[in-house]
């Protein structure tokens, strides 16, 4: 009982508030989560939280935040290729904190962050799908183009955002990367409505 105490203690309470998510300053918010999450991982549960070791966290570096863009499956069912895809895009209440370790310069986990009623709170640490990949893509590609990370939760795909002449094109994320041709959104949406024509709204 003890034991369990100590570890509510370690992991609670991590709550800041902002008024705009991208002016926010995420470092003091991950710097307190680390060491918070220094008491609770051990030799027994580090894979858990996606380290690769119990003392992973004493060698890593706070990478810059990661923020969620998401298009709803009831927008996406009604979508028309006339209709902007830039208004399917919006930016998620969820971003992540990537932590690299020092020695190897690789990724080794992700603090996770929830936006509730304009404050952001953790709520964890651990591996998030395609952030990964998406952050493997942002490398290669050149360093003067904006890149974004935009999911469809409700049909679990996510894609790398950028604007080529002017308009959104997308790159597909997957966990064996090979075609990273970017393609209008536009096209990509219309293809994803007709393959979801008649299902139902899933919350994202």
């Amino acid at each position: 009982m003890k034991k369990l105490l100590i570890t509510i203690i370690c992991i609670t309470g991590f709550v800041y508030q902002t008024m705009n998510g991208q002016d926010f300053d995420f470092s003091e918010l991950s710097q307190t989560t680390i060491e918070n999450f220094r008491c609770v991982i051990t030799a027994e549960n580090y894979t858990y939280y996606g380290l690769s070791s119990a003392k992973a966290l004493e060698q890593i570096i706070i990478d810059e935040p990661i923020y969620h863009y998401g298009v709803q499956l009831n927008a996406l069912q009604r979508y028309n290729e006339q209709q902007s895809p830039d208004e399917l895009v919006s930016m998620m209440d969820f971003v992540t904190i990537p932590l690299i370790n020092k020695q190897t310069n690789e990724v080794e986990t992700f603090i996770m962050i929830n936006k509730r009623n304009e404050q952001y709170q953790t709520t964890g640490m651990g591996k998030i799908p395609f952030v990964k990949e998406f952050m493997g893509l942002k490398k290669e590609s050149q360093a003067d183009r904006e890149m974004r990370l935009i999911r469809v939760p409700a049909l679990n795909v996510a894609y790398a955002g950028i604007v080529v002449d002017g308009l959104l094109n997308l790159i597909p994320i997957s966990y064996d990367q090979k075609d990273v041709t970017p393609r209008p959104a536009s096209v990509i949406f219309a293809e994803l409505a007709k393959t979801i024509k008649g299902g139902e709204d899933v919350p994202n």
